[in-house]
């Protein structure tokens, strides 16, 4: 296992599988992925084609199309993939049959808790068990995850009139007018309680894209959620969205330069040639 710096200066573990795993894990992964879109879509995409990048197109366009009141509420989970308990991982994935050539490598790999070698500066020492959540790092980790989750999700927006809400793994975005949008929240905290999983409140963001003052109705539902409020625009699932033009422009040329300087330091001349090229 080694550590991967996150970007509030928390630690990430990633487990590093062995490879002849790793290669099983690509071979059954291969079978089961055309089948995952029909599973998944329209709550998760983290398995169809485009990704993230689907996603943000979705929500974007259910901003626009939602009307003068529509919001937009993005969620954070507190280390959601190492929490999520594994009776419930493996429990969803033995009920979808189709994925059977999942079922034995999933079963060998999470039946049990392992030991994972700890690597630090190139050297390994100790160990820690490894006895919740999924690996990551395992080939197979985002799809026993995404499926862990599905139900979850699904059942927050249920029924909700004008409501939006799509995943990439455990980033759960919603969009619709302010009534709904609190109620799939107060769903999701109802729970999550028992699934290991734990709603970073401090961390989740309620945009209003809108020129018009915020609402005092919102801000008062802001705040007794404990959440954050954003305006115009806001960052998310490695895009941005939002009404506040400039704002966007901003964030995209700030990406733009945390990319170049991303090259600089790559300090390989003949790959930076070819993509200036």
């Amino acid at each position: 296992m080694i550590s991967g710096k996150k970007s509030d200066a928390g630690v990430r573990p990633i487990a590093m599988g062995e490879v002849f795993y790793k290669l099983a894990g690509h071979v059954v992964m291969q079978l089961v992925s055309p089948l995952l879109p029909a599973i998944l879509e329209p709550v998760q995409l983290a398995h169809s084609r485009g990704g993230s990048a689907t996603a943000l197109h979705v929500l974007q366009s259910a901003l626009e199309a939602g009307g003068p009141s529509a919001i937009a509420l993005k969620t954070d989970f507190k280390n959601a993939f190492n929490t999520r308990k594994r009776r419930d991982i493996l429990a969803s994935l033995f009920k979808l049959p189709a994925l059977g050539p999942l079922f034995r490598l999933a079963h060998w790999a999470y039946r049990s808790p392992s030991s994972l070698l700890v690597s630090f500066a190139g050297e390994a020492f100790g160990g820690i068990l490894s006895a919740e959540g999924v690996k990551q790092g395992d080939v197979l980790a985002p799809l026993l995850f995404s499926l862990s989750v599905q139900e979850l999700f699904t059942e927050c927006i249920a029924g909700l009139p004008d409501l939006c809400g799509v995943a990439v793994f455990d980033d759960f975005d919603l969009v619709g007018h302010p009534a709904s949008v609190f109620t799939a929240l107060d769903r999701l905290s109802d729970r999550v309680v028992p699934t290991g999983l734990q709603l970073r409140r401090d961390k989740c963001k309620v945009l209003w894209p809108h020129n018009a003052p915020v609402p005092e109705s919102l801000s008062a539902s802001v705040q007794s959620h404990g959440l954050s409020l954003v305006q115009g625009a806001m960052p998310t699932l490695g895009g941005i969205i939002g009404f506040d033009t400039q704002v966007m422009v901003d964030w995209c040329l700030a990406q733009v330069k945390l990319h170049d300087r991303l090259l600089v330091q790559l300090s390989i001349p003949h790959f930076r040639r070819n993509l200036r090229s």
